[in-house]
């Protein structure tokens, strides 16, 4: 962009010297019909107004050539520095997109480690809840075999109890049949009942 305005400055310097050197010569062609009459002007005086004329269309052609040139130049500046706006309104607009985009990937990391966080603690309750299972599962099989035992012995308790049930009942059958069977004592009592 500097060469650009460097080269501006160069187009306008060069007409300002054409425009200078045009104003000398038209200068000197005023002075030299003011300063004789129209009859003295010589052949060498015409053929020089006329390379000064020369010149001066030369110049004046260059003049506006290079004024072209600048405004086709001042076109291209105009469109660079358009360009160059759009960038920086695009720049500016990823700048601002990128600035959210991190907030929200850093949003992401802290959503992230604070599930992982969740996550283990979870675990680890997990693992102390399947240990506290298992405990119970122990406890409960300890229990159960205990019952078991109980229950058996119950069981036991009460086959012996029905078993010792029908033993007296078979023994006091077999004492009333012999009560029966043998005479009564001396005041009417059953000797084996003591009734």
């Amino acid at each position: 962009m500097s060469a650009v305005v460097a080269y501006l400055q160069a187009l306008l310097s060069g007409p300002v010297v054409i425009a200078a050197v045009a104003g000398v010569v038209v200068g000197r062609l005023a002075g030299a019909l003011a300063g004789g009459s129209s009859d003295r002007r010589t052949a060498q005086d015409e053929r020089r107004v006329r390379a000064q004329e020369a010149e001066l269309r030369v110049a004046q052609k260059s003049v506006e050539q290079q004024r072209a040139e600048l405004d086709r130049l001042g076109e291209e500046l105009r469109l660079v520095r358009l360009e160059l706006a759009t960038q920086r309104e695009e720049s500016a607009s990823r700048d601002e997109r990128l600035t959210r985009l991190k907030a929200d990937l850093q949003n992401e990391f802290a959503k992230t480690a604070r599930l992982r966080q969740e996550l283990s603690e979870r675990a680890e309750e997990t693992v102390r809840g399947q240990a506290r299972l298992r405990d119970l599962q122990n406890e409960l099989g300890v229990a159960r075999a205990g019952s078991d035992v109980i229950l058996e012995q119950v069981a036991r308790l009460e086959q012996e109890r029905d078993d010792l049930n029908t033993l007296v009942r078979t023994l006091r059958e077999e004492l009333v049949v012999q009560a029966r069977s043998r005479p009564a004592g001396p005041q009417g009592r059953d000797p084996v009942l003591g009734t």
